[in-house]
């Protein structure tokens, strides 16, 4: 493909001899011989252009949020000719540039191999994509070129900054027979004190009371709680409505850090935990413990993509196909229309114990005072429905997440005691 300096040659002359003829004036004709004996011998001479190599040296990987990654790609001249080379890879609007720079030009000798090499560094938590390649291809005189996409991409997923608090202080309704964090009424091994008993015959003689021994005269021992494990549910409410950006604040962001986070501190406690996601379509995990099921559930959760495949309000019919009505759930979601709240009453109805995580408040909004007034209102009365089924916990951003839970814990366990 002819290139714009070579149309650029070929206006030039064109312009010169119509500017001679009606001058009448040979110097212009004249003067258009140099450029076209220029363009007659790089047709001569052309050999055609051949296209370059190109691999990826990244794979697809795993970072922490704060974390650079240098993006490495080879380019390689298989022909004898040089080739002048413009490089633009593509890379996601959430990685920014901290070295370097994406978008090249290339002087490529017979056979030479270069690297292009530069540093992003990720603006947000999620799953993000460096690529496709587009390729200018140029002879050497930049008459000629050639376009065409190398279209392997790599993926590169950001996690956020997580760690463990303290323990929760939510009380499961229902508990199980597996080791957990949970304190239960029944006696078993604990950290917590029962009462006092007499050692029975073939009993471990562990944790004797010398004191209650000797003023009985038996062998007495100390009882303590039993602290059992619980099935957890998270439900992450990625739905097209609540992927929206006020104010450089990204709202699916902070839905996605609250279930990892959340996720990470009940398989710390041992909760038995599984994962559902309302998005482009529903994601769904199994319930299973420790790092290799919270692996999974980070995997998926950066994975997942906001959608309007999926309708909420048959969120029952999704959660009572995989998971008992003993089940905790814990439900990720801004609350912004009230069909999520009809779907949390109709879980609360069938018998399932509800926690509702809020990402609020939201930042300023810089409108006027009554429309801002008003979207405090309608927020405030959608939270104050939720509390009669729910306990509702209005995440403020700027305070971990697991403290906040645990403040209105306090309050919750009180009122329902």
């Amino acid at each position: 493909m002819f290139s714009l300096k070579f149309f650029s040659l070929i206006s030039i002359i064109i312009l010169l001899i119509l500017f001679g003829t009606f001058l009448r004036e040979p110097l212009f004709i004249i003067s258009t011989l140099p450029l076209f004996s220029y363009l007659a011998l790089s047709l001569i001479f052309f050999q055609g252009i051949s296209e370059i190599k190109i691999k990826r040296e990244n794979e697809e990987s795993l970072i922490q949020e704060g974390n650079s990654f240098f993006v490495n790609t080879l380019i390689e001249n298989p022909s004898e000719t040089s080739l002048l080379v413009l490089i633009d890879d593509l890379i996601h609007e959430r990685l920014g540039l901290s070295e370097g720079s994406n978008v090249m030009l290339y002087e490529l000798k017979g056979k030479e191999k270069l690297n292009m090499k530069y540093l992003v560094t990720p603006l947000d938590i999620g799953s993000f994509e460096v690529g496709p390649i587009n390729i200018q291809i140029f002879d050497y005189l930049g008459n000629y070129f050639k376009t065409y996409t190398f279209d392997e991409k790599f993926k590169i997923k950001v996690y956020p900054y997580y760690e463990y608090f303290e323990k929760l202080n939510i009380k499961p309704k229902h508990l199980r027979f597996w080791p957990g964090e949970s304190l239960s009424k029944r006696t078993g091994s604990g950290l917590e004190f029962f009462g006092i008993s007499e050692l029975l015959p073939g009993e471990y003689a562990r944790r004797i009371n010398w004191k209650a021994t000797a003023r009985t005269n038996k062998i007495m021992k100390n009882i303590y709680h039993a602290e059992l494990g619980s099935d957890s549910l998270i439900i992450v409410d990625l739905r097209k409505i609540n992927d929206i950006e006020i104010n450089g604040f990204f709202l699916i962001s902070y839905i996605r850090r609250a279930a990892i986070l959340l996720s990470y501190n009940l398989l710390r406690e041992r909760y038995r935990l599984g994962l559902l996601i309302l998005g482009d379509s529903a994601y769904k995990v199994p319930s299973g413990f420790g790092k290799r099921q919270f692996d999974k559930i980070l995997l998926v959760t950066l994975e997942a993509k906001s959608g309007s495949q999926v309708d909420i309000r048959l969120l029952n019919e999704y959660v009572k196909t995989m998971f008992p009505i003993t089940t905790q759930i814990f439900i990720i979601t801004p609350a912004i229309d009230l069909t999520v709240v009809y779907s949390i009453v109709e879980l609360y109805f069938r018998g399932y114990q509800i926690v509702t995580v809020i990402p609020s408040p939201l930042p300023p909004l810089k409108l006027d005072v009554f429309k801002e007034r008003l979207l405090k209102i309608e927020r405030e009365n959608i939270a104050s429905l939720l509390r009669k089924y729910s306990m509702v916990v209005e995440w403020n951003l700027k305070e971990p997440l697991i403290l906040e839970i645990n403040k209105v814990a306090k309050i919750w366990n009180r009122y329902t005691r």
